[in-house]
């Protein structure tokens, strides 16, 4: 249920932010324990900008689909990298960068991490408030079809209204959709 609920953004109450120092004309890092970044392989990179010697930021674009990054012709260019493609592959996620950092600059990271699995049913974890009647209250719903046991619609209702309330407020974390403003005035009219 935890691991579902990870995939779908349910429960990623903040944004992890990580940082790597650039290795000058090498393009891709891969990301996991093991790899060129050591920590958790994250689900998805939502953010990042690359801080150069100065102290000075620049975007980066995580937008970059796969398709995207097989149309660059010519990979070994070198510049300050300003867009990335992730492939959360497993067990190591990989970087690609474009263009290929002329420079061992920082690369600042914003990323979704999966809730770490439970090791046994005593294994505590540490999440905020709201998360406790959303756990409970589901948990009971995923429990009592498992033992065959029905359950009363006041509970059904509350687990429904209590993880209908966390997705939004972890939607509204990670940031408004993106939308075209003439579209968005044409569909009002």
């Amino acid at each position: 249920m935890l691991a579902i609920w990870s995939a779908e953004r349910l429960l990623v109450p903040n944004i992890v932010e990580e940082s790597k120092v650039l290795t000058k004309s090498t393009a891709t890092y891969t990301w996991g324990s093991g790899g060129a970044i050591t920590t958790t392989r994250p689900m998805k990179v939502v953010d990042a900008f690359i801080r150069d010697s100065d102290d000075q930021d620049t975007p980066v674009n995580v937008e970059m689909s796969l398709e995207e990054y097989n149309l660059v012709s010519d990979k070994t260019i070198e510049g300050r990298s300003d867009r990335l493609y992730y492939a959360p592959e497993y067990p190591l996620g990989k970087i690609h960068l474009d263009p290929v950092p002329d420079a061992a600059y920082t690369l600042k990271l914003f990323s979704w991490k999966a809730l770490a699995s439970l090791a046994s049913l005593v294994t505590s974890i540490s999440l905020p408030a709201e998360y406790e009647a959303v756990i409970v209250m589901s948990l009971a719903a995923r429990l009592s079809s498992e033992y065959g046991i029905a359950m009363d619609t006041l509970t059904v209702q509350q687990a429904v209204s209590a993880h209908s309330t966390l997705r939004n407020l972890n939607r509204s974390k990670v940031g408004g959709a993106r939308h075209d403003s003439a579209i968005t005035w044409a569909i009002s009219r």
